[in-house]
């Protein structure tokens, strides 16, 4: 039995090194995409109350 050290065994500091990059990537990606859901609700939240506002500009009300 040989006690050599393994230069190419993955240790725990690498495991967690990879482990920490992921979540930061994970973190990164979801705040880009939730900022790009929120810029899509304003916008369409903004054509949605100028529609609305265009259409009731020209109806009249008729009657007594």
């Amino acid at each position: 039995m040989s006690l050599k050290r393994k230069e190419d065994a993955f240790t725990g500091l690498e495991a967690a090194i990879v482990l920490i990059a992921f979540i930061v990537v994970a973190a990164v990606f979801s705040y880009v995409m939730l900022g790009a859901g929120f810029f899509t609700t304003q916008k369409s939240q903004e054509t949605v109350f100028g529609a609305v506002g265009t259409a009731t500009a020209n109806m009249e009300v008729s009657g007594p």
